[in-house]
């Protein structure tokens, strides 16, 4: 299957992944009574309400450093009687997980993230008022409505600027409306017709004018006013679909307090995280890229280039988008092939012995130091099952496990309105990496493998690196 990868912009990207091969995109929901013992001065229990807390939502080009310290042992025997040998080493190690804009995948035979509306995007009832609300009963000066009503007939626009019974709009208008979207964000021409409402409604939005500046860039307008240049080809129309569809979801949807559209969309989008692993910023050896493909509900980890070599996970879903504390989740091999010391084992083998592993997101305690920090603990495990040809170019039998443990926290307070952004984000501080690998072949020789990272989080954390 050839695989193509194409980029398009996008200033809220970044998903994230789980730790150890991506870092950041999740959510926690926490809906238990705790005891006030975690909060100081005060004799009142505390209830939690659902935390949106996540585990990636940096902006592009963010990144999230860690340092520390690897130390192996590798204990051989060569068989039952043999004296066993043991070698250890203990060197530095750096990681680093950056973020890349926000994509699409084109395969041969589908189109994941593909820009396109559907009802459940708008998530409840209740916020279809809110598209009322843009269309003023006695004129259309809202710069939203402005530009839908371009995309409705008259007795469309006339139906709802009369406003349905209750102020809901009608199965009709509701259809329509979604048509609508749909047919403005695959309109080519939809800067360029309405560049002096869409520039005087986005002034003060730095993000938009350098999302039109990079459409410049990829050749895909001649000016900031939205002019095409030639026939786009079918990569460029997608990514100016993706533009338009932003113009929407985020320029126009830009009241956190009551948002319209849902976070993410039911088609998803992709998003890339980059891996790169060495002793220090200035000694990288290794470098793995993965896409994470996001929807409303799910998550899902479409494949990841590790050493220059396409992988495609057996099991792709890494959890439900909505992940409660203390409940177990199936996840999809996040971590590296390169993981398993490719001393012992080839890293184009090291693919098949990783398994689908647990993983579970613990509450820890409410700490009160001006704001509210509550801290979190993300436990993974994956079993490493199967056989391979090692070095010596003979079959073993190999089994063990990688279980990454990871403190995350986060510093809002848990009266604050659950969409806001700066509530949304929490942080790494630390995390330990472990493998322990057993290997064993028909002569009975032995060999058993240790390996336990201990990192902390060395980059200043800001809203652009939460997880």
């Amino acid at each position: 299957m050839i695989q193509r990868l194409v980029q398009v912009p996008l200033l809220f990207c970044g998903l994230c992944i789980l730790v150890f091969s991506g870092y950041r995109c999740n959510s926690i929901i926490d809906a238990t009574t705790y005891s006030s013992k975690y909060v100081p001065n005060t004799l009142e229990e505390t209830f939690y309400r659902k935390d949106t807390l996540f585990l990636f939502r940096p902006l592009e080009g963010s990144h999230l450093d860690f340092y520390g310290t690897r130390a192996c042992t590798t204990t051989t025997k060569e068989s039952e009687k043999a004296t066993p040998i043991t070698t250890a080493t203990e060197d530095s190690i750096f990681i680093r997980f950056t973020t890349g804009r926000d994509t699409f995948l084109l395969t041969s035979d589908s189109l994941e993230g593909e820009a396109r509306f559907q009802p459940n995007d708008v998530p409840t009832l209740v916020h279809w008022d809110n598209i009322l609300t843009k269309f003023p009963p006695d004129s259309l000066e809202h710069p939203m409505a402005l530009v839908l009503a371009g995309f409705l007939s008259p007795i469309q626009v006339d139906s709802f600027m009369l406003l349905d019974s209750a102020y809901k709009l009608t199965k009709s208008n509701k259809t329509a409306f979604i048509t609508a979207l749909n047919t403005a964000i695959n309109a080519d021409t939809l800067l360029s017709h309405y560049h002096r409402e869409l520039h005087e409604a986005f002034a003060s939005d730095t993000g938009f004018s350098s999302e039109v500046k990079r459409l410049i860039l990829d050749n895909i307008f001649t000016d900031t006013n939205g002019t095409l240049s030639s026939a786009l080809s079918f990569v460029q129309k997608e990514t100016l679909k993706r533009f338009n569809f932003r113009i929407f979801t985020r320029y126009f949807d830009s009241n956190m307090d009551y948002p319209l559209f849902s976070k993410h969309p039911v088609n998803g989008r992709v998003f890339i995280e980059t891996i790169e692993k060495g002793h220090s910023p200035f000694f990288i050896e290794e470098k793995v890229t993965r896409f994470f493909k996001v929807t409303d509900k799910n998550m899902f980890q479409l494949s990841f280039l590790d050493q220059n070599v396409m992988v495609k996970p057996n099991n792709t879903v890494i959890g439900p988008y909505f992940l409660v504390t203390d409940v177990v989740w199936n996840i999809s091999p996040l971590v590296s092939c390169s993981d398993i010391p490719p001393s012992l084992i080839p890293m184009s083998q090291s693919s098949a012995l990783m398994q689908s592993g647990k993983a579970i997101v613990r509450f820890d305690s409410l700490v009160s130091m001006g704001v509210n920090r509550k801290h979190y603990t993300l436990t993974m495990l994956y079993p490493i099952l199967g056989s391979s040809i090692f070095p010596d170019g003979k079959p073993y039998t190999v089994s063990g496990m990688i279980a990454v443990t990871a403190q995350i926290y986060n510093n809002s307070s848990i009266d604050i309105t659950l969409v806001e952004p700066d509530h949304d984000v929490c942080y790494y501080t630390d995390m330990i990496f472990g493998i322990d690998l057993h290997a064993k072949n028909a002569a009975g020789k032995q060999i058993n493998y240790r390996e336990k990272r201990v990192l902390k989080n060395i980059a200043a954390c800001n809203r652009g690196n939460g997880i």
